[in-house]
């Protein structure tokens, strides 16, 4: 007779899962960002070496993926403004000095001032 473990393999799965999440969101490993959102529940990488120049290997809260290791700063770019320069000033925000972001011109990257925008 086939056994039915719908109900008590399911509790079992739900609650290892809400484990590892509690475990996994209290504090993000050195070098790597914070998480404002879950990722994927899956295994992207297992260590820093499977990913690119500038990323490590972090926990996304619910698997593991690749993540930039310079943050973000917060606010948004707004429009590509024009430079009559083709040339990129920064690569990241970390480039940037203060809360300037390194945003898009037409044909490269310049640190601006972020645009905030409120909440309605």
């Amino acid at each position: 007779k086939k056994q039915n473990c719908t109900s008590p393999c399911l509790i079992l799965i739900l609650d290892t899962l809400k484990q590892n999440l509690l475990m996994r969101s209290e504090r993000p490993e050195p070098g790597c960002p914070l998480r404002e959102k879950l990722g994927p529940c899956v295994e992207l990488c297992s260590s820093d070496s499977d990913c690119s120049v500038g990323e490590k290997c972090c926990s996304n809260g619910c698997g593991y993926e690749c993540m930039s290791t310079t943050p973000l700063k917060p606010g948004i770019c707004g429009h590509k403004v024009f430079t009559p320069w083709c040339y990129s000033f920064c690569n990241h925000d970390g480039d940037c000095p203060g809360e300037k972001k390194c945003c898009p011109t037409k044909c490269g990257h310049v640190c601006k001032n972020p645009i905030f925008l409120e909440s309605v």
